[in-house]
């Protein structure tokens, strides 16, 4: 039950940006232990002056292509599977998108059953557990 935001410069297509939207779940279905059809996102696109980051910190070599993932996950990962993850992403958006794997910025939160409500007012990940 991730929700995904992502952050990067305005200039992308719609196309592209659904391209990398479709990778990144693509990576969080095979590697974060996500199942097909919870796929929640927004995408967030910025002008040059809303957008920062260091270049150069811890040995990057970052562009204004760079996208900052953030994950909002209810469910705790292993750090082998957060790992696998990181890599599985950066070489999904290497491939379908052309991201330098520089430019690509993961941080992920996780939170209980009872922060997620999907909709109708309801806590369903606490309510299904108590059937």
């Amino acid at each position: 039950m991730p929700f995904l935001r992502v952050s990067l410069h305005k200039g992308r297509t719609p196309a592209q940006i659904r391209a990398l939207i479709d990778a990144v779940y693509q990576a969080l279905h095979r590697s974060f232990e996500v199942p097909a059809g919870d796929r929640f996102a927004v995408v967030h696109q910025h002008e040059a002056g809303e957008f920062f980051y260091d270049v150069s910190y811890l040995g990057m070599q970052r562009t204004d292509d760079l996208v900052f993932i953030q994950i909002f996950a209810g469910k705790v990962r292993s750090v082998e599977t957060k790992r696998a993850f990181y890599r599985d992403v950066c070489e999904s958006l290497a491939s379908v998108c052309g991201l330098s794997r520089d430019d690509v910025f993961v941080s992920i939160s996780t939170n209980a059953g009872e922060d997620w409500s999907f909709g109708r007012g309801d806590a369903q990940l606490i309510e299904s557990r108590a059937r």
